[in-house]
C-alpha cells in the first residue's frame, strides 16, 4: 500500500467533542524504515511509546515524501489508522460482529471518491435530525443537490429529498430546525431571498418561505428558533433595527418584531432562546449592561432584564438555557467562579449559582449539553479531577453530582449530544478503548452503559443527532466503510401502560363493545400495537375478550349489580400491570345516584329514609318506582 506522507499527527479540533489522536512516528531524518506499534489514539505524542516489532498492528514512517507501510496483523477487532484526510487503512483479520439491532437506513451518497492515491467513502453527512409526527426531517447531501432537506420514515424507500430549495448543487444552508404547529420550521437560503424563515409539511409544495423579513439577497439571518406558548420566537435582523427579538404565528402577517431592545441598527443580539412554562428566556444586551439573562411574554413592555449577574458592561454570557419543569438551568460566569451551573425562577432573587463544581479559582467546570431527563438535569462538566464526564443535578448544590467516571483520568469521556428519549439519555462518549461510541444513561452509575460499538478500534463511530422514530432511535454515525450516514437502533422495550375502564349494561342484555375497546386508553412507550390478555373473568356473567380489545359481556338472568373483569395490555413481549374493567347495571347506577345525589350518603349505607315527590330526575323520565321504593325502604 502506497500512501502520501501527511506530516505531523492530526490534533483534536477545539469544540468538536471528540479526540482525533495521532500515532507516534519516526524522526523526519530517518533514512531507513522504522517499524512501530499503533497504540490507542491519543491527543498528543507520548515519549514512552516503544519502537519494536511484534505480531499485532504496525505502521512505519520514514523521511518526508516517503511511503507508509503496513505489516499484516492478527487482531480480534479492527485496527484503524486515521489521518487528517480521513480513513485510509484497516488492518483486519477478524471483525467484531455488529449488534443485530443497529442498521444503516440508506446510503444516500453511495460510492467513493479518490483522494490522491486513496479511496474515501462518500458521506451524505446527515445533520439536524428532527422528528415531526412519525417521520424525521434532516439535512443531507446526495452528491447532486448539495445539502438539502430530506425526510425519512425509517425505511430506505421512505428516505427521500423533500425539496431542492436552492436549485443546483450548492445547497440551501439549512439550520435552526424546530417543530411548530405540526410542521418543521427552519432557516434556509434559496439563492434569491438570502437566509430567511421557512416551513415544511414534508412535501415539496408545502415547503415555503414564511416571510422575507429583509428583502434582497442579504436575508434577515433568523436564529435561535423556539416555541413558547402559542408562538414561535427567534432573533432576526430586518436591516434597520439590527438583530432583535421576533415572533411568528406561522404566517406572513403574523411574523413581527417583539421589541427593539437596543434602538438603532446595533441590535441586542438575542441568543439561547428557551421556553420555561410558557415564558421565554434568552440572553441579550441592552447597551447598558453586558450580555445577561432576559425574559419576554411576547410583548415589548413584557421584555425585561432578569438579573445582571456580572455587573457593569462585562458579560456573564448565559448559555445552554434548559427548562426542567418550571425552573431554568443555564451556564454563566459571574467573574469569580468561572463558567458554572446556574438556575432561575424568572426573578432577580431567584437567579442563583447551583454549585461551584470546579473549585479552582476562576476555573469553571464549563457545563454543557444540559438535558432534562424526567425532571432531573443531566449534563457534562469537568470538576478538575475526573475530566469532562456525565453529571446530574436536582437544582441543589448537594444534589449536583458525578454520575459515572466513564474514562478515568483527567481527560474524561467527553460525553456529547445528550438527548432524552423515554427514561434514558443517549449520547456519544469515549471510554478510552473504543473511541466515541453510542452510550445511554438513566442518570445512575449502574444504568450508564455503552449501547453499541459500531466501529471497532480507537477512532469510534462518533454517533450524533439522536432522535426517535417509533420504536427506534435514528442517528448518524461512521462505521469506517460507508462514511457518515443514517443509522438506527432499537429502543429498549418498555412495558405497556394500561388504564382502568368502566361500562354500563342493561338488564338481561348482552353488552357488546367494539375494537379497540379496553385498549383505547392504553399506551406503549415505543408505539407498538397492543393486544388484550384476560387475567380474571366476571363473577355474574360470561365474557369473551378479544385480542383487539373488543369484548362481549352477557350478565346472568335478572342480574343488575356490579361486576368486573381484569386484563393486561401486551406488546408481544411485555405486559402491563393488570387493570380492572368495571361493569355496572343501568338500574344499579340509578340506585347509586339516589344514594349520592338525594340521600347524601355513600352507596352501601343501610339506614332507612323517606323520599317525598317524584324520582324522575334520577333516570331521565322513567321513575322505575318499584325498584327505588323497595330500595329506600329496606333496612
Amino acid at each position: 500500500m502506497t500512501l502520501p506522507h501527511q506530516g505531523a499527527s492530526p490534533r483534536r479540533k477545539a469544540g468538536d467533542g471528540g479526540r482525533w489522536g495521532g500515532i507516534p512516528h519516526a524522526p523526519r531524518s530517518a533514512t531507513t524504515w522504522r517499524i512501530f506499534r499503533i497504540t490507542r489514539m491519543k491527543s498528543a505524542r507520548s515519549a514512552s511509546d516503544t519502537w519494536l516489532s511484534s505480531s499485532t498492528a504496525w505502521a512505519s514512517q520514514a523521511s518526508r515524501n516517503s511511503r507508509w507501510a503496513f505489516r499484516p496483523c492478527s487482531v480480534s477487532d479492527t485496527s484503524i489508522l486515521r489521518l487528517s484526510f480521513g480513513l485510509i487503512a484497516q488492518a483486519i483479520s477478524g471483525r467484531a460482529k455488529l449488534p443485530s439491532s443497529e442498521r444503516m437506513i440508506r446510503d444516500i451518497w453511495a460510492g467513493s471518491t479518490v483522494v490522491g492515491s486513496s479511496t474515501v467513502a462518500n458521506s451524505s453527512n446527515p445533520q439536524l435530525l428532527t422528528t415531526v409526527g412519525g417521520k424525521v426531517f434532516f439535512v443531507a447531501d446526495d452528491g447532486v443537490h448539495g445539502a438539502e432537506l430530506w425526510v425519512t420514515d425509517g425505511t430506505a424507500s421512505g428516505t427521500v429529498l423533500v425539496k431542492d430549495i436552492h436549485a443546483g448543487s450548492a445547497g440551501s444552508n439549512l439550520g435552526n430546525f424546530v417543530v411548530f404547529d405540526g410542521q418543521l420550521f427552519f432557516t434556509a437560503d434559496d439563492g434569491t431571498h438570502g437566509m430567511e424563515l421557512w416551513r415544511s409539511d414534508g412535501t415539496a409544495s408545502g415547503t415555503v418561505l414564511v416571510k422575507d423579513i429583509r428583502s434582497g439577497s442579504a436575508g434577515s439571518s433568523p436564529t435561535s428558533l423556539v416555541v413558547s406558548g402559542s408562538l414561535l420566537f427567534f432573533a432576526a435582523d430586518d436591516g434597520t433595527t439590527g438583530m432583535e427579538l421576533w415572533r411568528s404565528d406561522g404566517g406572513t402577517a403574523g411574523t413581527s418584531r417583539v421589541a427593539d431592545i437596543v434602538p438603532g441598527a446595533t441590535g441586542s443580539s438575542p441568543t439561547n432562546l428557551v421556553d420555561v412554562g410558557g415564558r421565554l428566556f434568552f440572553a441579550a444586551t441592552n447597551g447598558s449592561v453586558g450580555t445577561e439573562l432576559w425574559t419576554s411574554d411576547g410583548t415589548s413592555s413584557g421584555t425585561t432584564l432578569v438579573r445582571d449577574i456580572r455587573t457593569g458592561l462585562a458579560s456573564s454570557n448565559p448559555a445552554n438555557l434548559t427548562a426542567v419543569g418550571n425552573t431554568l438551568f443555564f451556564t454563566a460566569d459571574d467573574g469569580n467562579q468561572g463558567v458554572e451551573l446556574w438556575r432561575s425562577d424568572g426573578t432577580t432573587a431567584g437567579t442563583t449559582l447551583v454549585r461551584d463544581i470546579n473549585t479552582a479559582a476562576g476555573a469553571g467546570s464549563h457545563p454543557a449539553n444540559l438535558t432534562n431527563l424526567n425532571g432531573i438535569l443531566l449534563f457534562r462538566a469537568d470538576d478538575g479531577t475526573h475530566g469532562m464526564e456525565l453529571w446530574r443535578s436536582d437544582g441543589t448544590s448537594g444534589g449536583t453530582t458525578l454520575v459515572l467516571d466513564i474514562n478515568s483520568g483527567a481527560t474524561g469521556s467527553l460525553p456529547d449530544g445528550l438527548t432524552a428519549i423515554g427514561d434514558r439519555v443517549y449520547f456519544a462518549a469515549d471510554d478510552g478503548s473504543t473511541g466515541p461510541e453510542f452510550w445511554s444513561s438513566d442518570g445512575t452509575a449502574g444504568g450508564t452503559t455503552q449501547v453499541a460499538n459500531i466501529r471497532s478500534g480507537a477512532l469510534g463511530s462518533q454517533p450524533a443527532e439522536f432522535t426517535r422514530v417509533g420504536s427506534r432511535i435514528v442517528f448518524r454515525a461512521n462505521n469506517g466503510t460507508s462514511g457518515v450516514e443514517l443509522w438506527s437502533e432499537a429502543l429498549p422495550n418498555q412495558a405497556p401502560v394500561a388504564a382502568a375502564d368502566s361500562y354500563v349494561f342493561d338488564l338481561n342484555t348482552a353488552l357488546v363493545v367494539s375494537a379497540s375497546g379496553v385498549l383505547s386508553n392504553d399506551t406503549d412507550p415505543e408505539g407498538a400495537s397492543l393486544s388484550a390478555v384476560l387475567v380474571s373473568g366476571p363473577s355474574n356473567g360470561t365474557l369473551t375478550l378479544n385480542a383487539n380489545g373488543s369484548f362481549t359481556y352477557t350478565p346472568n338472568t335478572n342480574f343488575n349489580g356490579l361486576d368486573s373483569f381484569s386484563y393486561q395490555a401486551s406488546d408481544g413481549s411485555l405486559t402491563s400491570s393488570a387493570v380492572v374493567v368495571t361493569l355496572t347495571g343501568r338500574d344499579y347506577r340509578w340506585i347509586e345516584r339516589l344514594y349520592e345525589d338525594v340521600l347524601g350518603r355513600p352507596e352501601g349505607t343501610t339506614a332507612a329514609a323517606e323520599i317525598n315527590g317524584w324520582l324522575t330526575a334520577l333516570n331521565s323520565g322513567s321513575s322505575r318506582a318499584s325498584i327505588v321504593q323497595a330500595f329506600v325502604n329496606s333496612t
